[in-house]
């Protein structure tokens, strides 16, 4: 008995998660959501955690390299499309992920040139199709995309 209503307990846990999911896109471990709405970094990220997931992060290239080449189209996001990534610039000018880690500078695809330091404002990092990252105003809006956390 103990045991038929432990398989059923998990049984509804997982379809529990599934309808949670609706709508995302599965990948390599993780489900995906793109986020057709222009929003501040700080709301985009609070947004994503009511969904239990957070911004973007994309730490190796090729995690970047699969999501220009494939999950960019799967997630039907718009060519000309910037979004926002889970990367923010955090104490002494060092950009951090969403859980306040530091991301190293060999992880990165910043474009040339950047990251750029605007005087006064806290930056956060962007993404578009070709896979590069700018620097932008956190108070900026853009388009994101939510990842389970891990």
């Amino acid at each position: 008995m103990q045991f038929t209503v432990a398989i059923l307990l998990l049984l509804a846990m997982s379809h529990a998660q599934a309808a949670c999911r609706y709508r995302w896109t599965y990948r390599n471990g993780k489900y995906y959501k793109f986020m057709d709405k222009l929003t501040t970094w700080d709301q985009a990220e609070t947004n994503c955690m009511t969904s239990n997931s957070h911004l973007l992060t994309l730490y190796t290239a090729s995690e970047r390299d699969d999501f220009k080449s494939n999950l960019w189209n799967t997630l039907n996001i718009p060519d000309d499309a910037e979004l926002w990534l889970g990367f923010k610039e955090g104490p002494a000018g060092k950009y951090v992920d969403v859980n306040g880690a530091p991301i190293e500078d060999k992880t990165t695809s910043w474009e040339r040139g950047e990251p750029k330091d605007v005087p006064g404002s806290v930056d956060c990092a962007i993404t578009n199709t070709a896979g590069q990252w700018w620097a932008k105003v956190c108070s900026n809006a853009y388009r994101y995309v939510c990842q389970t956390l891990d």
